[in-house]
């Protein structure tokens, strides 16, 4: 962790070193004069391209694998199955299954623990399951999805999607495992281009005060550069925190 901190304040201090050689490299040649207040200017601007950075870094301590750019593929999890499930059947009959060893990991398969030649019904109105590996009681519940467009439940057209109240989903075929929701995590990965996007334009265009043309073009080129060279780094070094 000491490691990453180090890292992400060597990179403040090249920000800052690089935006004040632009600066007054730039504003010498077009105004024939050092710009007014650009060593605190650099600063400012490189705490401003670092902060994204830094969002993105925790952001990839807490959820490893998922905050990669977008040139580059999510890492993929193995979701386990849950060791025990519970269903309620059409008719309300609580039934209780086991996880069975062995097989696809990914479409696990249960055993009823009544019954054991009875197999898991097709189609139920909920699946119940652990909050955790530790827990004994089946507190989660998945409801069954009604399928589009209609008003009512119905289950003659069968979804086939169980939906808990946080969203998660599981579907007929793999119940048991949780599908990954990838929407909500895209949506967040949007959101943290559109600030590393725009603190790199207003570092230059406000801060450094490059006139029109020249702060919009190296703020989008700044932005681009980031995300192709340390970006990838950045993660990667995050995530092998995370795994320690």
């Amino acid at each position: 962790m000491l490691g990453l901190i180090g890292l992400l304040l060597v990179l403040f201090l090249l920000m800052a070193g690089a935006f004040a050689f632009i600066g007054l490299t730039l504003q010498t040649r077009l105004f024939d004069q050092a710009p007014e207040g650009i060593y605190w200017q650099a600063p400012a601007a490189a705490a401003m391209v670092t902060s994204p950075l830094v969002l993105w870094t925790f952001w990839t301590l807490a959820s490893p694998g998922d905050t990669r750019p977008l040139q580059q593929a999510p890492l993929a999890t193995q979701t386990e199955a849950f060791k025990k499930i519970q269903v309620v059947t059409l008719d309300d009959r609580l039934e209780t299954y086991a996880f069975v060893p062995g097989g696809n990991p990914s479409v696990p398969k249960y055993r009823n623990k009544e019954d054991a030649s009875r197999p898991l019904p097709t189609v139920m109105k909920e699946i119940r399951v652990p909050k955790t590996s530790e827990d004994q009681d089946c507190s989660v519940v998945f409801k069954h999805e009604k399928a589009s467009g209609q008003a009512k439940e119905s289950y003659i057209n069968d979804s086939g999607r169980y939906v808990d109240e946080e969203g998660r989903i599981m579907e007929r075929g793999t119940l048991g495992v949780i599908l990954p929701s990838r929407t909500a995590k895209f949506l967040v990965l949007l959101l943290m281009y559109g600030l590393l996007f725009a603190a790199w334009l207003a570092s230059f265009t406000f801060l450094v005060q490059l006139p029109g043309g020249y702060g919009i073009g190296l703020g989008l080129g700044g932005a681009i550069l980031t995300n192709f060279t340390i970006l990838p780094y950045l993660i990667n070094f995050a995530e092998r925190v995370s795994t320690r």
